[in-house]
């Protein structure tokens, strides 16, 4: 095979027509385009990731703060906040306009663009980015004149990953608003949910409405290795909380909290049952060894609080 057998069957089959494939070929396409193009995506894209990495942990002190001032406004025992919905948006967002700068700052000549072309044509080997790039050369299939079919080509992609990016960022900005002010707060006879999205549910839920509480203690090897108590708390209407995940106030006590909501819980209808996952040992007697070194004295107290001997172990 030639050197220009393979990208001009793939411009053929993507759609375009001979006298375009004849210019683009003419430009003498670069050869090591896929590796420039791809290290200055890669360095425009992680440049953007890295600024926004400054603004992470700021932002979930930002999250623990609003959440904390919302727990000793409602007099909580305890408080979850997880941040960082609004930054995944953000980077999806950043992907799309980070395509777009590349190519503005690369194709600056039509050779650079003839190989951008052959770099899209070859590269296209997936179903929808074939007919993602036959849509995309179809809407410029009016033009007789090969360049400007390529360079209107290249500027129709450019719009489209800016409008993409601008659209996904603002998104990213609108649900950054919603984000720091999200999180939960547990009380001694109830929780609150600030949810992320305005129409979420947030009046106070009665620890006496739960139908059923999950309990154990779950141990996890490997590369992900870790040893955490199961307290689920489910309403039977699809909403769920956890409170192992529940923070304290600066100057609480996890243990002394869960204990108080525990009572609650007990003073209601809720069945406690043994948590189940998969194969797991809900009572993992390792995970129960990293318990009783971590609660020392107190460790008594959490066997109450998971019912070891009151509840069957599996």
């Amino acid at each position: 095979m030639s050197e220009t057998e393979g990208p001009t069957t793939a411009l053929r089959e993507s759609g375009a027509p001979q006298q375009v494939i004849d210019y683009v070929l003419a430009q003498r396409p670069t050869a090591s385009f896929a590796l420039i193009y791809t290290i200055l995506f890669l360095a425009v894209m992680l440049s953007g990731c890295g600024v926004g990495a400054l603004f992470w942990e700021p932002l979930g002190d930002l999250t623990v703060r609003n959440a904390v001032d919302h727990a000793r406004a409602e007099n909580a025992l305890l408080f979850e906040a997880n941040f960082g919905f609004s930054l995944v948006i953000a980077i999806f967002g950043w992907i799309f306009a980070s395509g777009s700068i590349a190519n503005l700052i690369l194709l600056r000549t039509p050779r650079l663009r003839a190989s951008y072309l052959i770099f899209n044509a070859t590269h296209s080997r997936r179903w929808f980015e074939r007919t993602l790039l036959k849509r995309s050369l179809r809407r410029v299939a009016e033009l007789s004149d090969p360049k400007a079919y390529v360079d209107a080509w290249i500027s129709q992609g450019n719009r489209m990953m800016l409008i993409a990016g601008v659209v996904g960022l603002s998104i990213a900005g609108l649900a950054l608003v919603r984000d720091v002010n999200t999180h939960t707060v547990y009380t001694a006879t109830h929780y609150i949910r600030a949810p992320f999205f305005p129409w979420g549910a947030s009046e106070p839920r009665p620890w006496r409405d739960a139908a059923r509480v999950e309990l154990g203690c779950n141990h996890v090897e490997g590369r992900n290795a870790s040893d955490s108590i199961i307290y689920r708390v489910d309403f039977g209407d699809g909403d769920k909380v956890s409170l192992e995940s529940g923070m304290p106030l600066p100057g609480g006590d996890w243990l002394r909290s869960a204990r108080t909501i525990d009572a609650e819980l007990r003073a209601g209808d809720a069945k406690f049952e043994r948590w189940s996952w998969m194969n797991r040992d809900p009572l993992h007697e390792a995970c129960l060894n990293v318990m009783r070194r971590n609660f020392g004295a107190d460790y008594p107290q959490i066997e109450r609080l998971l019912r070891i001997g009151e509840l069957p172990d599996r």
